[in-house]
């Protein structure tokens, strides 16, 4: 697949896929992933080189970790010494900055976080930027701005970061049945089969006064950063390969209403967090019950004294770039996990999830569905309230997916017509706000959601619908080194400002550094 052609576009059937290309990483800032990466392996005189008899990989070993944010304008590239930071624009992908690690951090996840940023008439309106969260192998957490400046970093426990999810709320004004005991979580996951959830609003507070010291010239120390989190360990799992959150729910069909002895009625079960755990049994539905706050009454007495200082500091890096306030310091946070066993279990005996994909948020801001990538070369699509395998492909060994969400025209013109990539990539078009969008239903987008797989030893992508197993046109032949991944589900703190973010794009990216959008267009009369 040449970077010469800007588009390949199947015009002949609607919905219209387009593959576009995007820029390429500069040799410098290349260099520096392949640095992280290691000794590669001896190339061969054809182009491929050879790890074991009969596997034939790429000579250009691809970029093992890449995070994408919502809007697909912001990228984060990363190897176990280091990453790149890269802006994506209409016809180019520009360096920001390039970071390398220390010695004894290597990172094994990233998360491209991007951030609210309330209105300051003192420097500039509200907006939002970009944040790179990194999970190190020795367990530490750490934050860095656009610029690759560490704000933060905390160490929640001692065991290798396997990967790190944004989970965003819609605002309560555009989607009524959501309340206060539902905010953003960062779920960082770790190998030993512990989560950590993070509070949004605590992380994102943090952030803001770290960075707000940074301004002022001075240093944060790591027991100086408040975090409100929550820390399980699985237990229904001998192997974890990734954890999604689900967020809170009252009564569903996993969890029906209980029985009280008391009144004699059913009642509700409120479920405070829920998580799916993917590995070996296949699938694990992990709840807590009770309510939010109150799962946190050991570490509330701990952060009374400190709440006071904590606000102050904020309202000051918002409205003052010297701010004065003394961070609030907690205990160690490094503490055993509480326990939780799974409400019930997929399994099969010989079948594995490697990888689990969550389709992107819906207007209350919950996945729906997870594509699931299994050690047999299946892919299937799990509905998660239902708990039921709704879809399956066979015959995808070694493939990757991601989900995109279309995006519908009423311009009246022919559906063979061509796509605008300026369409997909345009700001406005990935933002509203309240005041602009009045009708929540149409955020309901089963109808222009599709799965798209990419088969890396065929050098075939596929779209499919994935509530019908219908492929909507012929696959695009493609090169055999690329990497896919979609793009986050939203903007941490979005909703404080009053707005829901449309995400839902997924990216191909070559271990040389070139990016392709894939994007999906359906005309409507």
């Amino acid at each position: 697949m040449s970077s010469t052609l800007p588009k390949l576009v199947d015009s002949g059937i609607t919905p219209e896929t387009a593959v576009t290309f995007c820029g390429q990483l500069p040799t410098t800032a290349l260099n520096v992933l392949r640095a992280g990466i290691g000794n590669p392996t001896e190339e061969s005189s054809d182009g491929w080189s050879w790890e074991a008899p009969g596997q034939r990989v790429p000579a250009v070993p691809p970029i093992p970790i890449i995070s994408v944010s919502y809007d697909a304008q912001w990228m984060l590239l990363a190897t176990a010494g280091s990453m790149v930071v890269g802006n994506i624009t209409s016809d180019a992908l520009r360096v920001v900055s390039v970071h390398r690690m220390e010695e004894g951090h290597e990172i094994s996840a990233a998360l491209c976080l991007p951030m609210f940023v309330p209105s300051n008439t003192k420097t500039r309106p509200g907006g939002t930027t970009v944040c790179a969260l990194v999970g190190c192998t020795n367990g530490q957490i750490a934050v860095f701005d656009e610029t690759g400046t560490q704000l933060l970093s905390q160490h929640f426990h001692t065991t290798t970061v396997k990967a790190i999810h944004l989970r965003t709320v819609a605002p309560t004004k555009l989607y009524e049945t959501s309340s206060a005991t539902d905010t953003d979580e960062v779920l960082i996951v770790y190998e030993d089969n512990v989560v950590v959830s993070i509070d949004g609003p605590s992380l994102w507070m943090a952030v803001k006064v770290a960075a707000g010291y940074k301004e002022a010239g001075e240093t944060v120390a790591a027991d100086q950063i408040s975090l409100i989190f929550k820390k399980w360990i699985l237990q229904g799992h001998r192997t974890i390969f990734d954890v999604i959150g689900c967020g809170p729910a009252r009564s569903t069909s996993i969890a029906p209403p209980a029985f009280n002895p008391v009144t004699g009625q059913f009642q509700a079960t409120y479920q405070s967090s829920r998580y799916i755990g993917v590995g070996k049994p296949m699938i694990g539905y992990y709840a807590v019950e009770g309510h939010r706050g109150s799962m946190l009454s050991d570490v509330a007495g701990r952060v009374k004294g400190a709440v006071t200082n904590a606000v102050s500091s904020f309202a000051k890096s918002i409205f003052s770039t010297s701010p004065t306030a003394v961070a609030p310091t907690l205990p160690n946070p490094i503490q055993p996990p509480t326990p939780v066993t799974t409400l019930f279990t997929l399994m099969d005996g010989q079948r594995v999830i490697t990888s689990a994909h969550p389709s992107p948020p819906r207007r209350d801001g919950r996945c729906s569905y997870i594509a699931l990538v299994d050690s047999l070369g299946r892919i299937s699509v799990l509905d998660v309230e239902s708990g039921e395998l709704i879809c399956l492909w066979k015959g995808v060994r070694g493939a990757t997916c991601g989900w995109v969400v279309g995006e519908s025209q009423t311009d009246g013109k022919s559906t063979s017509a061509t796509p605008s990539p300026k369409l997909s990539l345009s700001p406005s078009s990935s933002i509203v706000h309240l005041e602009e969008r009045k009708d929540d239903a149409a955020y309901d987008f089963d109808d222009d959601l599709y799965l798209v797989i990419y088969n890396p030893r065929r050098g075939l992508l596929d779209v499919f619908t994935p509530f019908s197993n219908a492929r909507i046109h012929a696959p695009f032949h493609v090169d055999t080194d690329l990497s896919l991944t979609q793009t986050g589900t939203g903007i941490l703190g979005a909703a404080y400002g009053g707005m829901i973010t449309q995400g839902g794009r997924a990216l191909l990216v070559s271990g040389e550094g070139k990016v392709w959008i894939v994007s999906i267009t359906r005309k409507l009369d």
